[in-house]
């Protein structure tokens, strides 16, 4: 991961959010400022949580420097502290020698801890991994570097570095950490990369600065070092939001996303004050459902008392003094008028914006600020993709190839990188033959736990075997795994999307009738849907009624009622209590008709609530997409009933092996889906069309001044700019400010508004010279920002020049016009 992390068990941080009259620890209807929460890092105590999860000390008045002063400096294993058992190859590297090198000094040398394997990220590729790599190689020995996440196992062999990687050196095979700079970390057999993906960082000139000290991230975009806010691990985050939900504060979420929803209900089953979700789409999880369920969703969330404040921007996030305490301020407007905006009183703020697919980055923040802009920086982190940290020197490309448009890993079917190079999870993408595109390697809690453990597969074929040599070619471990077989994503409602320290981190969807399973790509921005439902309450009795006579079929209840008391017990395991608009199944088509999703809803797809996905119900799911429903391309794109008529057919034989758990004759004597009078009623079938080429633009960042020639193929990988950064920093004469580059193309004519505001005088060379260098670092800045920011992001924030696209391009043209016809009155 990239985030510095929390504190070591045992040491208290005394970072934090300050909650106004809220307290974490205990709860007073009118605190004093001098009453603080203190959270040990070490574990954190509650009556309904058996786990101790790490979490961050919370106090009203913010220091960083506080912060600073009680950071750990040199990580070490939280499970296990360093002993001669471990019997890990530790070396001195003396890398400058005294007598060919009379410059050497002692601060010159420093620790290599050799290890066998490095993975970098604790998240569900990095613990998979970890897992299957001591399954495969029980003699390995494994580092683990995560800021925010500890080892939970008990192998003396796995270390765990709480720590942020800086650089990392594949012709060494070494990686450098960001507290410890003394040391070194080098890696025999093989290194993962699986940092994970996150959404845009915020614009922290939309943030007051002693308003961040209440201001959370669910997915961290800074480093600690860097921000005066603290930084956890997603798992920490929601559960600060339930305690500080429990001791009464105000809580507002930013995102539109399945994760943003879920801590939105966290908040508002613990919490006394209902809690506010904020976003600039149309609605709740508006890029997967379809509006009309989107639409349901929102209004299950009112019926809530739950203020969902949709197509609204932040426009500024200000600290006010209310009554005795000290509260945070939301600006919102309205993406149709900006002039129409609203203030919410918060205690805390939590940013979650959906970092699924495009909307996710891989770009990592990190210190390395250049020289030329360190006095500019104002504590802002400079991103880099592993492209850029994986160089030996500024000048030598590195073998680590990223994309451009959101800095991922481009991998191989293989999960590999370069040799001995690995990556898995959301920070990778690889070749898809399927689609023809490049996918994500992973995402969530399954697909990021299946590519961990391919790439732990295959970075283990290289290890020594027993009798100290690698395997041999009758061993299955030197058979290479590819994940294309495992190329189809998954997603369900009832987990979390990352890990909890627990077997099953369920989440807070299904309180609101929210049971979903998701298999392919289900984009309802760029893609047409077709569903099938049944949304009124026979259906669902009938389908009660079904799950009772397959109880009393397998002689499981002896009475008629201890049947319905076990039904109504395996309904509430299913999570299909009262499902929300109804059951149904909703196909993705593209605009040649061809099947690029499916969604269950309100359907069972396992036993329990977290369990194993019932094997044939996704078996068939994955089958329709393969075979798009047995309909050509050709068909489906001429005769669309021809396609209806196969989705029907193909949705009554989902919810037979939905409802029965096997392949049941799809017939009227079975269940009726085809008849209208028994069994199942006819279904409502809802369409909506492909979205046009405007929609799909919708929130797309475009990177301007590419180079290039604009030929195909072109601008498809992040550059490694820093090696003209650094010949230009070396060239730079010395009478110029350092925080203030030159540009190549100086102002030449004075803009009318600055001739406007400061006179004539505003023409002299030198006032032009010093606009000409302000103007480049501010350019300089924005596109670092812009590294930093996925190629669409979930639209949250009103960020500076965002105004300009609410104005029609008529309206332009008539205030070009005036301004240029009557500039004395503009």
């Amino acid at each position: 991961m990239f985030c510095q992390g929390l504190l070591r068990q045992g040491v208290t941080r005394t970072a934090a959010v300050g909650f106004g009259t809220v307290a974490l620890g205990h709860f007073a209807s009118t605190p004093s400022p001098s009453e603080e929460i203190l959270w040990a890092s070490g574990s954190l105590k509650s009556d309904t949580l058996s786990s101790s999860i790490p979490s961050p000390a919370f106090r009203y008045n913010f220091s960083s420097k506080t912060l600073m002063e009680n950071s750990t400096t040199n990580p070490v294993d939280d499970d296990m502290v360093a002993s001669p058992e471990m019997d890990l190859e530790l070396s001195v590297s003396i890398e400058n020698d005294q007598q060919n090198h009379p410059n050497h000094s002692p601060s010159d040398d420093k620790i290599t801890l050799v290890y066998d394997f490095i993975i970098v990220g604790h998240g569900n590729a990095g613990q998979s991994a970890s897992q299957t790599l001591q399954e495969k190689c029980p003699g390995a020995k494994i580092a683990v570097v995560d800021p925010l996440r500890v080892s939970k196992g008990r192998n003396k062999k796995v270390r765990h570095f709480r720590d942020t990687v800086t650089s990392f050196d594949p012709s060494t095979k070494s990686i450098q950490l960001l507290n410890d700079t003394n040391t070194r970390i080098q890696y025999k057999h093989g290194i993962l990369l699986a940092t994970g993906a996150r959404g845009a960082p915020p614009p922290l000139e939309l943030f007051e600065d002693s308003a961040l000290s209440r201001v959370l991230e669910l997915r961290p975009t800074e480093l600690v070092n860097n921000t005066k806010r603290p930084m956890m691990a997603p798992e920490t985050v929601r559960e600060a939001v339930a305690r500080a939900a429990a001791k009464g504060a105000k809580i507002a979420i930013l995102g539109s996303g399945w994760e943003a929803l879920d801590l939105a209900l966290v908040a508002d089953q613990q919490g006394r004050k209902k809690p506010s979700i904020c976003f600039a789409s149309q609605g709740p999880v508006w890029n997967t459902l379809p509006n009309y369920l989107s639409t349901a969703l929102r209004r299950k969330l009112n019926k809530r008392d739950i203020d969902v404040q949709d197509r609204s921007y932040v426009r500024y996030v200000a600290d006010i003094k209310h009554v005795r305490s000290r509260k945070i301020e939301l600006h919102t407007a309205r993406t149709y008028d900006l002039l129409d905006t609203r203030r919410i009183l918060l205690d805390l703020l939590v940013l979650s914006p959906d970092s699924f697919g495009a909307k996710g980055t891989a770009a990592l923040p990190t210190t390395e600020v250049p020289e030329t802009l360190k006095e500019s920086s104002n504590g802002r982190p400079w991103y880099k993709t592993w492209s850029q940290i994986s160089r030996s020197s500024p000048l030598a490309p590195s073998p680590v190839v990223c994309f451009e448009d959101d800095g991922r890993i481009a991998v191989n079917t293989e999960l590999s990188v370069a040799s001995k190079i690995y990556a898995a999870g959301g920070c990778a993408k690889y070749p898809n033959s399927t689609t023809g595109n490049s996918t994500i390697a992973g995402e969530g809690s399954l697909g990021g736990s299946e590519a961990g453990r391919i790439a732990a597969l295959n970075m283990s074929r290289n290890f020594p075997g027993s009798f100290g040599f690698t395997s041999s070619p009758t061993n299955t471990n030197d058979e290479a795994h590819s994940f294309a077989a495992y190329c189809i994503p998954v997603w369900r409602s009832d987990v979390l999307s990352y890990p909890t320290g627990t077997e099953n981190g369920i989440s807070a969807l299904s309180s609101i009738g929210v049971q979903a399973l998701c298999v392919g790509n289900c984009d309802s921005e760029r893609q047409g849907t077709r569903g099938f439902w049944w949304t009124n309450s026979s259906a669902q009795r009938r389908m009660t009624r079904l799950i009772e006579e397959e109880e009393e079929m397998e002689g499981e209840a002896s009475s008629a009622r201890l049947v319905r008391r076990t039904t109504r017990r395996r309904m509430k395991k299913f999570g299909i209590v009262n499902p929300l608009y109804g059951i149904g199944v909703v196909y993705y088509l593209d605009n040649y008709g061809r099947i690029q999703g499916i969604m269950t809803w309100g359907l069972p797809f396992s036993d329990t609530e977290g369990g194993e996905i019932n094997p044939a119900l996704l078996d068939r799911l994955k089958y329709l997409l393969t075979t798009n429903a047995g309909v050509s391309s050709l068909d489906a794109e001429e005769n669309h009933q021809i396609m209806n008529l196969a989705l029907g057919k193909a949705t009554q034989q989902l919810i037979a092996l939905a409802v029965t758990g096997r392949s049941a004759q799809t017939t009227r004597v079975s269940h009726g889906l085809d008849g209208p009078i028994e069994g199942f009623s006819m279904p409502l079938y809802r369409y909506t069309e492909v979205g046009t080429l405007k929609n799909n633009t919708v929130n797309v960042l475009k990177r301007k001044d590419g180079d290039g020639l604009g030929i195909l193929g072109e601008n498809l990988y992040a550059r490694d700019d820093l090696t003209l950064e650094t010949i230009k920093s070396e060239a730079q004469d010395d009478h110029h400010p350092s925080n203030i580059p030159v540009t190549m193309y100086p102002i030449t004519v004075v803009p009318f508004q600055v001739e406007e505001a400061y006179g004539s005088k505003a023409a002299s060379l030198d006032s032009l010279a010093e606009l000409n260098r302000f103007l480049a670092v501010q350019k300089s800045w924005e596109t670092n920002e812009n590294r930093a920011r996925p190629g669409k992001e979930d639209p949250i924030w009103l960020r500076p020049g965002d105004e300009r696209k609410n104005t029609s391009r008529k309206q332009m043209i008539i205030d070009a016009y005036r301004q240029i016809m009557f500039p004395h009155r503009s």
